[in-house]
């Protein structure tokens, strides 16, 4: 049995805190895609979920990060 997976509880706990400053520091700050201030930590994929390794993600800035969404007509689920 699959046990459900609260995703905002996640984000606002101590090991997605440890996981994003990593992010953070590994992007010296900077957006991946455009190089602007980064500002969201954005997820490639979701099946590390709560388990990421420092390449499942990304940092960008709050325009990128949209953009991302909006082109993959994408909402944040997780089942």
């Amino acid at each position: 049995m699959r046990r459900r997976f609260n995703y905002t509880d996640y984000l606002r706990s101590p090991e997605w805190a440890e996981v994003r400053r990593k992010i953070i520091k590994r992007y010296k700050g900077r957006c991946a895609i455009c190089n602007g201030p980064g500002e969201a930590v954005h997820h490639w994929h979701y099946r590390t979920l709560g388990r990421e390794r420092l390449f499942d993600c990304a940092l960008v800035c709050t325009s990128c990060h949209s953009a991302w969404h909006q082109r993959l007509g994408a909402e944040v689920r997780v089942d």
